[in-house]
């Protein structure tokens, strides 16, 4: 289910939040990396973030590691909380 997980979070956050340019490293992957979201959405999910430079660009990304705790209430609230950020911001 930690699989299924990774999946349903990538396909939410493709649909949802495409501006964030969400992607796997691969399909077997449950890490899932994105354009960084607001501090509020850092802080609380205790993000991991770096800074990538693409294109002779830097950017800022973080990256959610899908783990067995995470179930899809967990992931739904983080997908609650990047709209609303997306909102705010």
């Amino acid at each position: 289910s930690m699989m299924q997980n990774a999946v349903y979070l990538m396909e939410q956050m493709q649909a949802h939040f495409s501006r964030l340019q969400p992607t796997r490293a691969n399909d077997l992957s449950n890490t899932i990396f994105f354009r960084k979201p607001g501090d509020r959405i850092v802080k609380k999910y205790s993000l991991a973030t770096m800074h990538l430079e693409i294109n002779h660009e830097k950017q800022d990304y973080a990256h959610v590691v899908v783990m067995p705790h995470a179930n899809r209430k967990v992931l739904t609230e983080f997908l609650t909380d990047l709209d609303e950020d997306s909102v705010a911001g």
